[in-house]
């Protein structure tokens, strides 16, 4: 499990490192965006358009042919169908971007959804990069250049600037729900504490009998008489004086 998130960590990273270098060509570039329990790992916006970018990191099989295959509706890894389908996953990302989008800047904008192998050959059969694309992450710069104009400087702005304020509240209502949960575990702590110590001052209040006062207690209850302490005798001889010496025939 551990060596799965690494992995996937080390794979965005990757993926990362090449979309930066895009700012260059003016696409401006987002990194693991917050969705509706879900998350988008990068987002591009250029002039090409609005791209979103699922990165798929995984181990290639010791045997076999490692390889992806696309045909333009389903993914085959080492000739395997993956448990989750990454162009469902794709293409429900990119439809949640536009409809931010659509909502924020009142414009329909163009999205792609894209999914990249890091470390993998990927054979897509001709003609099957339409509706989604899937490819290795260091062929995405060639594709971007191919592809015609589809956004103004103007539009590139607007999108870029909402995106970006979307991003930013949601930064913020997220950390007023943690902030919020922080101090509703404090207050649950708080009130656990006052509880043990109100037990615990209210059992230093309660007299607890000595193990000789309870000894003596059981001992009367079962009807044999209390033996007086040294400590009773003395005080008894103290207070009516001592008792007279009963002489024996």
């Amino acid at each position: 499990r551990m060596r799965a998130i690494r992995l996937g960590l080390e794979g965005e990273k990757v993926v990362g490192q090449y979309l930066d270098r895009l700012r260059a060509d003016g696409y401006h570039v987002f990194h693991d965006l917050i969705g509706d329990a879900f998350n988008i790992d990068h987002v591009l916006i250029g002039p090409g358009g609005v791209f979103t970018i699922e990165t798929k990191t995984w181990s290639k099989p010791a045997r076999g042919d490692a390889r992806v295959t696309y045909d333009g509706n389903q993914v085959l890894v080492a000739g395997q169908t993956p448990d989750r389908d990454p162009i469902a996953q794709a293409a429900s990302q990119a439809r949640w971007i536009g409809s931010v989008l659509l909502e924020s800047t009142g414009r329909k904008l163009p999205v792609q959804p894209v999914v990249v192998f890091p470390g993998w050959y990927v054979d897509a059969a001709p003609g099957s990069q339409h509706t989604v694309w899937v490819m290795e992450p260091k062929g995405l710069p060639a594709f971007l250049s191919k592809q015609a104009a589809r956004l103004s400087a103007e539009d590139v702005r607007l999108a870029v600037f909402h995106l970006s304020r979307f991003i930013r509240s949601g930064e913020r209502e997220r950390a007023a729900r943690d902030e919020i949960a922080v101090r509703q575990r404090r207050q649950r702590v708080d009130r656990v504490v006052e509880a043990r110590l109100a037990r615990h001052a209210q059992s230093e209040r309660r007299p607890r009998p000595t193990v000789p006062a309870r000894d003596a207690a059981a001992r009367y209850a079962a009807g044999v008489e209390e033996v007086a302490t040294d400590h009773d005798i003395a005080v008894r001889q103290h207070r009516v004086g001592p008792e007279p010496r009963r002489h024996v025939a």
